[in-house]
């Protein structure tokens, strides 16, 4: 099958922040319907792109397409995309169709489907338990010493923690802040900087392997219900970066954070062997998160249109783009908004700003 598809004019301006358009990805992929009286197995039945493999881009920025699409041996299709002077663009070697009925595709959009948030629930762990496997402790950074009611030594940093002899079981690392009289931009460059070189020492180092580091923040994540605990933006931002190093390196870190109540050290080394890789200290109770169904409302919610007068001023960011453009116009011409900022990166450098 042969086709050929093109991005309408007023959308040639976005080609260039894709890799490939979504929409004329999803024009080609209309053309593999053609000659396929097999992917449908019944009436009302409409077969929808299931499984990928081999997809490989060799050119972006593309406003048309030629397309070849061959059939594969187990029912799936081959696509050669090329623009229109013939030279590759994309190459998906095989996509394998899934048919879904009318009611399937309803029944997605019913309202029914769950949304999920994230609760942080109770760890059990019994009072007396030990874990003999957790046996010494050390802390480093500038706040090591708050730690010491775990019965750790404390370290100005790594270097001078290796210095004094063995590497602990546990090593906690006190997050960086930076310094207190700076903005949050500084702070969080600071923090973020300061703990990616600790895990690139951590993870060059042979003598830390045996060892798990435990990244400590207090105020970043987790429940605060009752509790006078001030927001730690800087350390939220290293959460995201420590959990992206437990992806490469599961069972090397641990996330804590720490409301400065203090609890017995062999309940937070049970809650350390216990195989979580995030976990919450809250009034000296251990706490883990967990995604739970979210509560959703009886009625629909307002979109804030009806409670928007012409004289409010409105932000749209990403305000010179397609989508954007479109809510603007609405804005404009439905309810009569005459103040409008529009935000984006190339403001008015952008095409069609």
């Amino acid at each position: 099958i042969l086709a050929e598809v093109t991005l309408p004019d007023t959308a040639h301006h976005d080609a260039t922040t894709f890799a490939l358009h979504p929409a004329l990805l999803d024009a080609a992929l209309h053309a593999t319907d053609l000659g396929r009286d097999d992917v449908a197995d019944g009436p009302g039945q409409t077969a929808l792109p299931f499984a990928w493999s081999g997809v490989s881009l060799h050119a972006t920025g593309a406003t048309s397409l030629r397309v070849r699409i061959t059939h594969t041996d187990n029912g799936g299709v081959r696509l050669h995309l090329a623009d229109p002077a013939g030279q590759l663009v994309a190459v998906v070697d095989q996509l394998v169709m899934r048919p879904v009925s009318a009611d399937q595709i309803a029944a997605a959009g019913d309202g029914d489907t769950p949304l999920y948030v994230v609760e942080w629930n109770a760890l059990p762990i019994a009072a007396d338990r030990t874990t003999p496997d957790v046996t010494t402790w050390a802390a480093v950074g500038g706040h090591a010493a708050r730690w010491q009611w775990t019965g750790a030594t404390t370290h100005p940093d790594l270097a001078g923690l290796v210095s004094g002899g063995p590497v602990p079981d546990v090593v906690v690392l006190t997050c960086p802040g930076g310094p207190e009289d700076a903005d949050m931009p500084q702070r969080l460059r600071a923090t973020t900087e300061g703990v990616l070189a600790c895990l690139q020492e951590w993870l060059a180092d042979d003598r830390f392997a045996a060892s798990r580091l435990v990244v400590a923040t207090q105020g970043a994540v987790g429940p605060r219900d009752g509790l006078d605990l001030p927001v730690d933006l800087a350390g939220a931002a290293a959460w995201g970066l420590v959990r992206s190093a437990q992806a490469e390196h599961p069972d090397r870190f641990t996330l804590v954070d720490w409301d400065g109540v203090e609890l017995t050290p062999s309940r937070l080394a049970a809650a350390l062997t216990s195989g979580e890789p995030e976990l919450a200290l809250r009034e000296g109770r251990i706490h883990v998160p967990r995604l739970t169904r979210a509560t959703t409302p009886t009625q629909p919610a307002l979109t804030g249109f009806e409670e928007w007068g012409p004289e409010d001023t409105l932000l749209i960011t990403g305000g010179t783009g397609g989508l954007a453009t479109l809510l603007a116009e609405h804005l404009i011409t439905h309810h009569h908004i005459k103040n409008l900022t529009l935000a984006s990166r190339q403001g008015p450098d952008a095409p069609n700003a």
